[in-house]
């Protein structure tokens, strides 16, 4: 990493995020497709139940899949 071949963008990057509130990474949002952002503190949680009511308040009828056995659990 040498280079400053990206280094805007990466600048760009890292304003954006402190603008959004990040902390740390990751950071993870989950855009509910309303203009607003559901702040996810712990990544590390299950993620099934926060994805399963977004859907449900958005009023899709899909459930959340899994690709990884055992994710969810």
């Amino acid at each position: 990493m040498r280079s400053d071949r990206h280094a805007e963008v990466v600048s760009a990057n890292q304003l954006l995020g402190l603008q959004l509130g990040a902390q740390s990474t990751p950071t993870v949002l989950l855009d509910t497709g309303d203009g607003r952002a559901t702040w996810i503190d712990n990544w590390t949680t299950n993620l099934r139940p926060i994805l399963e009511e977004a859907l449900a308040a958005a009023g899709e009828g899909a459930a959340v899949e899994s690709s990884e056995e055992g994710a969810g659990e």
